[in-house]
């Protein structure tokens, strides 16, 4: 990730709207497993505060990154365990180690995604649960992404292909974002019409009115979310091994 979208996420996600929502999914799908309080591997854990809270609910979690400053933002929100390593190499865990892997946004990152699920497939126990969410929609693709470090947007046919080969089970494959979508198809619209850039990827800044209103949306997409939502800018994935 790159070290001033690091720095954003680290002063935002307590309280954006974007990354609430996506907290708030992974928690309801933990707990529905019994999950929540067990030995937990986040992959990318950028500011560290999902990991931070894993850890206050009495989880066991080991944060993980490609940047010290990452490992580092979740150490200093008091998580005990970081690690710093590439998902997209082997990674450095024993097979059947966690009952739970999370990678929040960052199969999109990796060249090869397909080795990337096949180790987490590889380090989860066998009644384990891997969470993930990644970015939907190909024809959406544009500089925002490159300037992400996205290799790739996803179909729901190309990731269900890459599960597959990966050797995972669906649980869940659903939308979610459903409202970031037209403003997202009317942006990137622009960006291709003009043959503009997007010159950075800082998230869009919001009205506290309009970031509560988002916030009240996304406990309505937690709650509708089994249902599989017919569209959305992203994917929620739950997994099993």
């Amino acid at each position: 990730m790159d070290e001033n979208h690091l720095l954003e996420l680290s002063l935002l996600e307590a309280n954006y709207w974007w990354h609430v929502n996506k907290r708030q999914l992974v928690f309801r799908f933990l707990d529905s497993q019994n999950i929540s309080k067990s030995r937990i591997l986040e992959v990318g854990c950028g500011g560290g505060l999902l990991s931070s809270l894993l850890t206050q609910a009495g989880a066991n979690v080991i944060a993980t990154d490609i940047s010290i400053n990452a490992t580092r933002a979740a150490k200093n929100l008091g998580v005990t365990k970081s690690t710093i390593f590439d998902a997209g190499q082997p990674w450095p865990f024993k097979n059947y180690s966690f009952k739970a892997v999370i990678m929040l946004d960052v199969l999109e990152h990796i060249a090869d995604d397909i080795a990337c699920l096949r180790e987490a497939r590889r380090v989860l126990r066998r009644d384990g649960i891997a969470v993930l969410t990644v970015p939907a929609h190909p024809f959406l693709f544009s500089s925002w992404d490159k300037i992400l470090g996205h290799h790739r947007r996803y179909s729901k046919s190309l990731l269900q292909l890459a599960l597959r080969k990966a050797g995972f089970q669906t649980i869940l494959i659903s939308y979610h974002n459903v409202l970031s979508f037209i403003p997202a198809l009317i942006i990137r619209g622009k960006d291709r019409l003009f043959n503009g850039r997007i010159e950075s990827a800082e998230f869009p800044r919001v009205p506290e009115i309009i970031n509560k209103c988002l916030k009240w949306w996304g406990r309505l997409e937690s709650a509708l979310i089994s249902i599989n939502l017919p569209i959305g800018l992203s994917f929620f994935i739950v997994l099993k091994s």
